[in-house]
């Protein structure tokens, strides 16, 4: 069982599969429902409020044969206290998997230690793995390379401006660490990427090539 929290926890194989598979249900959606998911159940925990991350995921379980579960912070027992632990102990026998959008990273970390489902992230404060996979699928369908990200985004320059400490920021970053690609962030000074996203690419032995302006 492998969980999604950050953009390296597939494998290169893995990775080529998503995106192959997602231009595939793209160009045959007119053919859906499909039966990828079918009696499955997938529960949305979402701890921040969502528009296209919640709808999008909603209508994918749907469109993939699955059964969505919406469910937020207030609406469970972790809102009255009871411990993560707990909460994702009794989840993981109903459920097939969960896809979590909430605030400090840990708190995603903390359901996957004791979940045994799969656990998806739909954002934290840290990253936001699933968006940077769609942005970098749109990419490559813009400028029409290969469809495999290794070679289709390898060598490109990605300008991302703004709040250049953000989870958005962290992820682009990220993204160019693993599929070999130049990211330049321009935003104010105070907002400058923090320490963390290159400690945690140090640590999983990446190089990321960024310049903050």
């Amino acid at each position: 069982m492998k969980h999604f929290l950050h953009e390296t926890d597939l494998s290169k194989d893995e990775i080529t599969e998503v995106f192959e598979r997602a231009f595939a249900y793209k160009s045959g959606r007119s053919h859906r429902p499909t039966n990828d998911l079918f009696g499955q159940s997938w529960a949305l925990l979402f701890y921040k409020n969502s528009t296209r991350t919640r709808v999008s995921f909603e209508v994918g379980i749907r469109e993939l044969g699955g059964h969505p579960v919406i469910l937020n912070q207030d609406a469970t027992q972790i809102g009255r206290g009871e411990s993560i632990a707990d909460t994702v102990q009794v989840l993981s026998r109903f459920l097939d998997g969960l896809i979590i959008r909430t605030h400090g990273h840990e708190i995603i970390e903390e359901f996957a230690k004791s979940s045994t489902i799969p656990v998806v992230n739909a954002l934290t404060d840290f990253l936001h793995p699933c968006q940077i996979y769609a942005d970098c699928m749109t990419i490559i369908e813009r400028t029409g390379d290969s469809r495999d990200p290794y070679e289709g985004l390898k060598g490109k320059k990605i300008a991302f401006l703004g709040d250049t400490a953000c989870n958005m920021a962290n992820s682009w970053i990220l993204a160019g660490a693993l599929w070999d690609f130049e990211v330049s962030l321009g935003g104010p000074a105070e907002y400058r990427p923090v320490d963390r996203i290159s400690d945690f690419c140090k640590e999983r032995k990446l190089e990321p090539t960024w310049i903050h302006t």
